[in-house]
């Protein structure tokens, strides 16, 4: 079985007129086309993908001249933003937060990040504090600092 994750627009045509992002159950699957190593920042972005589907959470991705792996709407409002990777390093800090923040500055979204293998910390970019959040500690729900996960502006 398979999710697909629609690009983020308010009207159905635009989202249906869009290619889908795809991501599988059972994330074992994918490692039969090779080498681990090579897909790791993948195969932590389908966990995430599995998280968010298992809690029947509405989630799309959004793409206009950047990309961010998940945005998740609650009724009417697009709530959240997370861009997945296994580490932010110098060689795509940029293109991880460009992602990230075009998705919460075009949407108006309070909460989200960005989620990584281990990393965790606060990168400040453009006016922005964004949270580098280990993984694993998301997807048991833990909450920083007492508060649920926020960007900080």
């Amino acid at each position: 079985m398979v999710i697909a994750n629609e690009k983020f627009a308010y009207s159905p045509r635009r989202r249906m007129m869009n290619p889908r992002k795809v991501y599988l159950i059972d994330p074992g699957f994918g490692l039969l086309g090779g080498a681990f190593t090579e897909k790791r920042g993948a195969l932590l972005e389908n966990a995430v993908a599995v998280e968010l589907f298992r809690q029947q959470r509405r989630m799309f991705y959004f793409k206009e001249r950047y990309e961010c792996d998940f945005i998740v709407q609650e009724g009417t409002r697009a709530t959240e933003a997370w861009q997945v990777c296994w580490e932010v390093n110098a060689k795509n800090e940029r293109r991880e937060l460009r992602g990230f923040l075009e998705a919460v500055e075009t949407l108006k979204i309070p909460r989200g990040g960005i989620l990584t293998y281990d990393q965790e910390e606060t990168r400040k970019t453009d006016g922005h504090r964004v949270r580098l959040i280990p993984v694993w500690k998301w997807l048991l729900g833990l909450h920083v600092e007492g508060k649920r996960l926020e960007i900080q502006s």
